[in-house]
C-alpha cells in the first residue's frame, strides 16, 4: 500500500475547511448551488456552473460508478507505490471527483464498475478514495 507524506496534503482553508473536517469523520461533503442546484468538486467560491455565490456543503452517500481510469504503472514520487489507479468518479447525486481506487488489484478495475467511497488514514487526517461496491 503507498504510504503518503502527510506534508503533501493541502493545508485546509476558510473554503476547504468543512470538506476536510467532514473527511476526517469519513463523511463526504459536496457543493451543491442554491440558484441551480448543481453540485461539484473541487471546491469553489462561486458555483462553476451557473457562478452563483450562493452554495452550501451538503453530505453524499458516496455510491457511483467509474467514468474513467488509468493504471500508473510509473510512480512520479518514490512515496507513491506503483501500479495504482486513478480515476473520474461518477456519483449517483450528481457530480463526479478525481481519486483513486483501491481494494483490488489495478488490472482488474473497469468503467463502469460500482463504487463507494472510503477514507485512507494519511497522517492525522482521511482522504477519500474509492473501493468496489460489489461484494468479491
Amino acid at each position: 500500500m503507498t504510504t503518503y507524506d502527510p506534508a503533501m496534503l493541502p493545508a485546509p482553508t476558510e473554503l476547504t475547511a468543512p470538506w476536510w473536517s467532514a473527511c476526517d469523520g469519513q463523511r463526504l461533503l459536496v457543493q451543491e448551488c442554491g440558484a441551480c442546484g448543481q453540485r461539484w468538486f473541487t471546491p469553489e467560491a462561486i458555483c462553476i456552473h451557473c457562478t452563483s455565490p450562493v452554495w452550501a456543503w451538503v453530505e453524499s452517500p458516496g455510491a457511483g460508478h467509474v467514468y474513467s481510469l488509468t493504471v500508473v504503472q510509473r510512480a512520479p514520487r518514490p512515496e507513491f507505490e506503483a501500479p495504482y489507479v486513478i480515476a473520474v468518479v461518477e456519483l449517483d447525486d450528481g457530480w463526479s471527483m478525481l481519486t483513486n481506487l483501491v481494494g483490488r488489484d489495478p488490472g482488474k478495475w473497469q468503467n463502469g464498475d460500482r463504487v463507494q467511497v472510503t477514507f485512507r488514514p494519511v497522517g492525522a487526517r482521511r482522504v477519500p478514495a474509492f473501493e468496489s461496491a460489489v461484494a468479491a
